[in-house]
């Protein structure tokens, strides 16, 4: 069974569940403490899904993911830097997606970082304008982006979100843009020393995880990536396509390194935990003892 390798590295769901627990009631009146929003923020960067109270307000519309709703609640209210920053987050997620939606959204979050570029309001509108780079244009942009990112890292205080998100991004773009001319193990080495700086614990794991599937995907170290897939592991992994294709590469990653206890650990807890995958069936043949061509 040939290892699950994703180039891209999907969201670990729940990371911000905690603080959006705590921010909910906030998020339903004015005015709203801009931590509660910073964390909404986070949370739909990572793919969190929300059912918030306070749908009655734009930041409340956001949570639902009424992006359009959202947008016009945003337009009416008195144009401040937050009320921009709402406004832009909504057009960059509205549905179906335009060139004007991504140049109004880009001329709000400029204007907003041109203001205050490093308190939370700037650095968010700086994040989300390197995002645009990246992900929102027609033909993206990874060499500005990157920039970007790296800009936000630097300027950011130390251990701040956006930096540690920022980060994740560049190392995305580091290994896997068509525009990187660097050869693969100088690719890796350079996502290694970006982990060295990430001290919060969510962006170290995605690293990790990151780093272990590049060094699977360019078929460098099969050691290496054994070693950063478990330390991605302990982390914690939330999103379940995360922890199926995690288990089944340490457990192959492990045998092939001659750990079959571990092996056989990492594939008992994939088969407890996605027992109708369509993977499944190799599983239990090699934990029954079949190693012949086509099982794990």
């Amino acid at each position: 069974m040939p290892l699950t390798v994703r180039p891209r590295c999907a969201p670990v769901h729940g990371s911000g569940k905690v603080a959006l627990k705590k921010c909910s009631r906030d998020l339903s009146h004015k005015p709203w403490r801009w931590q509660c929003r910073r964390a909404l923020l986070l949370a739909l960067m990572g793919g969190v899904a929300l059912a918030l109270p306070g749908k009655e307000n734009p930041w409340g519309q956001i949570a639902l993911h009424r992006f359009s709703a959202a947008r016009l609640a945003f337009a009416a209210e008195p144009p401040t830097r937050e009320t921009r920053l709402g406004e832009a987050v909504a057009l960059l997620n509205a549905q179906p997606k335009t060139a004007q939606n991504i140049q109004t959204a880009m001329q709000y979050l400029e204007a907003i970082a041109a203001e205050q570029s490093t308190d939370d309001l700037g650095l968010t509108a700086r994040y989300l304008r390197a995002r645009i780079e990246h992900v929102h244009l027609t033909e993206p942009r990874p060499a500005i982006a990157a920039k970007r990112y790296r800009e936000i890292m630097l300027d950011a205080p130390p251990g701040h979100p956006l930096a540690s998100q920022s980060a994740v991004k560049l190392a995305l773009i580091i290994l896997y843009a068509n525009t990187n001319s660097s050869l693969p193990a100088d690719r890796i080495q350079d996502v290694e020393q970006l982990l060295g700086g990430v001290k919060q614990k969510e962006a170290r794991r995605d690293l990790h995880l990151l780093l272990g599937r590049g060094y699977l995907f360019f078929d460098l170290s099969p050691e290496r990536a054994l070693q950063h897939l478990e330390a991605a592991w302990a982390a914690g992994i939330g999103n379940r396509v995360n922890r199926g294709d995690t288990l089944l590469a340490i457990a192959q990653l492990a045998e092939g390194q001659g750990q079959v206890k571990r092996a056989k650990e990492a594939f008992d807890r994939f088969l407890a935990e996605n027992p109708r995958d369509d993977r499944a069936h190799s599983v239990r043949m090699w934990l029954a003892g079949d190693r012949s061509e086509g099982h794990p």
